[in-house]
């Protein structure tokens, strides 16, 4: 199994559509309230629907830090797609919406772009302090999405 770790507007979509998995796959299951029981009830039901739908088995969603160490205690394939701080806030700032942000990471402000640096400061940092678990990639290393904007994301 994959899972798969980025602040989003970091190549998540592009990552699961080249490993063929799921991208944001229930995230409710991975909020930071899951507990253990939660997750591998996710899990499970990700495997089944995998199989059902001739599907890579994995995910990759910005969500999965809430359960980084369950995550880093189990038998599957860690991916962080690294992205940097100014084309990531540049990307978040001139996105559609971040509601998606202010429900899973209330404690930033995602409204300022100082408040997406300290998101996007804290992400990889908690990250990084396990970098030999994961497998690091930066988006410009993914195919090109036909119509990409800058690094194909």
């Amino acid at each position: 199994m994959i899972v798969g770790f980025g602040t989003g507007r970091c190549g998540t979509v592009s990552l699961s559509e080249y490993l063929h998995i799921w991208h944001e796959f229930k995230t409710v299951g991975q909020s930071k309230y899951a507990s253990e029981v939660d997750i591998d009830k996710w899990r499970k039901e990700l495997e089944a629907r995998s199989k059902a739908f001739n599907h890579g088995v994995g995910d990759v969603s910005l969500d999965h830090i809430n359960n980084l160490d369950y995550w880093l205690n189990q038998d599957v394939t860690r991916i962080l797609l690294w992205r940097e701080q100014d084309d990531f806030v540049e990307s978040l700032s001139n996105y559609k919406t971040t509601w998606i942000w202010k429900r899973l990471f209330p404690q930033f402000d995602f409204k300022s772009k100082d408040g997406m640096r300290r998101f996007h400061d804290w992400y990889y940092d908690t990250c990084f302090k396990h970098e030999r678990d994961f497998v690091i990639i930066h988006p410009a290393q993914l195919p090109v999405k036909k119509n990409a904007g800058k690094h194909g994301v």
